[in-house]
C-alpha cells in the first residue's frame, strides 16, 4: 500500500457554510441542510471522517436516486406508554435521529424512561451527536443501530461477511463533564476502511480477512470477488464482539420491524434508551456518584506513554484543537468543490 495522500487545512466556519450550501441547492430546508451540515462538519472536526464531510457525495447521489428524501416528515406511527415507533419518511437519519431524541426525551420526563425506534431512515451519521444531545438533557442513554443488508461483517468462526457494522453506544451525565461512547461492533467502521483504500493506507492486523479467511492488512481484499469481511472487535476473544454485533440486528431492525431480506428496509434503525435519573434519586446525586466513578478509572496508574481518558474525551479535545481549522483529505476537499460546482454554490473553500 502507498502512503497517506496529502491533506488541505480548512476554514471550520467556511466548510460549515459551504457544506450546508450545498444541501440547501440540493433541495433541503435551511433547517435540514443545518442539521446534517453540523452533524458532518462535527465528525471532521473529532477526526471521525469516516462519518464527515466526504458523505456528501453519498448523500447526494441517495437524492438523486431518491433512496434518500429531502423533507421527509418524521411522525410517531405506534406507541404505548413509554414505547414509541418513529417512521422517518426515507429523510435524513440525523433529522430523524434527533426527532426521535427529542420524543424519547419528552416520554421519559413523563415515565422515567423510554424507548424509540425509528424505521424509513437514511444515515444516521454520528451516533454520538444523538446520545450527546440526550446527556445535555441531564438524562442517560443506550443506543444501536442496525446498519442495512447484506453486511460486510463476519459472524464468529466464519469467513463470510453476513452482518453489518451496527454500532452500539451509550452516554451519562457527570457532575463536571459527560462520558459518551459510540463504537462500531466491527473490529473497525466500513466507512473508516474505504477511506484507507482510497488514502493508500493498510490497515492494521486483526481487522480483515480475504475470503478464504486468511488475514490481510490490504483494505481492498474487503472489496475484491470475491469479498473479504471484516472481523468482530475482540481479536481473539471476538465471539463477545459478535455478541454485540448481533443485538442491533435483532432489536433495532427486529423492532423497527425489517428481516433480513426485505427490499424496503431502512439504510439504518434506531434503537434508543432515555432514562431520567430523577426517578430514581436526585439528579446532582446520581451526577456526583458518576463523576466519582469517573474519578476512579481516570485516576488510575497510565502505562508508559499513554493517559487514561474516559469514552467520548478524545473526540472533544480533537473538536476544540480543530475549533477553528481542520485537516481534510485533498480528494474529500475536491468532491466537495465538484459538488459546489455542480449545484451553482459559490461559497469559496
Amino acid at each position: 500500500m502507498g502512503g497517506e495522500r496529502s491533506t488541505v487545512t480548512t476554514d471550520v466556519s467556511a466548510l460549515r457554510r459551504l457544506t450546508t450550501e450545498i444541501f440547501a441547492a440540493a433541495g433541503c430546508s435551511p433547517a435540514e441542510a443545518s442539521i446534517v451540515a453540523d452533524d458532518l462538519v462535527t465528525a471532521d472536526q473529532m477526526g471521525l471522517h469516516s462519518h464527515g464531510t466526504l458523505r456528501i457525495k453519498e448523500y447526494l447521489a441517495a437524492l438523486g436516486q431518491g433512496r434518500l428524501r429531502s423533507g421527509g416528515d418524521c411522525a410517531v406511527v405506534a406507541e404505548r406508554g413509554a414505547a414509541i415507533l418513529v417512521d422517518g419518511g426515507a429523510g435524513f437519519g440525523q433529522v430523524v435521529g434527533r426527532f426521535a431524541v427529542d420524543v424519547g426525551i419528552e416520554r421519559a420526563r413523563s415515565h422515567g424512561t423510554s424507548c424509540v425506534v425509528t424505521r424509513n431512515s437514511f444515515h444516521i451519521g454520528r451516533m454520538g451527536a444523538l446520545i450527546e444531545r440526550v446527556v445535555a438533557s441531564e438524562m442517560i442513554c443506550l443506543a444501536a443501530i442496525a446498519v442495512d443488508l447484506p453486511g460486510q461483517v463476519a459472524p464468529w468462526g466464519s469467513t463470510e461477511g453476513t452482518l453489518s457494522t451496527n454500532p452500539i453506544g451509550y452516554g451519562v451525565p457527570l457532575a463536571d463533564g459527560r462520558v459518551v461512547a459510540d463504537f462500531a461492533t466491527s473490529a473497525m467502521a466500513g466507512g473508516a476502511i474505504a477511506l484507507a483504500l482510497r488514502d493508500g493506507r493498510s490497515l492494521p492486523e486483526g481487522i480483515i480477512v480475504t475470503s478464504d479467511g486468511d488475514p490481510t492488512t490490504d483494505p481492498a481484499e474487503l472489496f475484491a470477488d470475491p469479498p473479504g469481511a471484516i472481523l468482530p472487535i475482540g481479536g481473539p476473544v471476538g465471539y463477545k464482539g459478535f455478541a454485540l454485533n448481533l443485538l442491533p440486528e435483532l432489536v433495532a431492525a427486529g423492532l423497527a420491524g425489517y428481516g433480513p431480506n426485505d427490499p424496503t428496509r431502512s439504510n439504518n434503525c434506531l434503537f434508543l434508551v432515555v432514562v431520567d435519573p430523577s426517578a430514581f434519586l436526585p439528579v446532582a446525586r446520581f451526577r456526583q456518584l458518576a463523576s466519582e466513578s469517573a474519578r476512579l478509572v481516570t485516576g488510575a496508574r497510565p502505562r508508559s506513554g499513554c493517559e487514561v481518558m474516559l469514552p467520548g474525551e478524545r473526540e472533544d479535545r480533537a473538536s476544540q484543537e480543530n475549533r477553528e481549522r481542520v485537516d481534510l483529505s485533498a480528494a474529500a476537499v475536491d468532491d466537495l468543490r465538484q459538488a459546489a460546482k455542480r449545484l451553482g454554490v459559490n461559497v469559496s473553500l
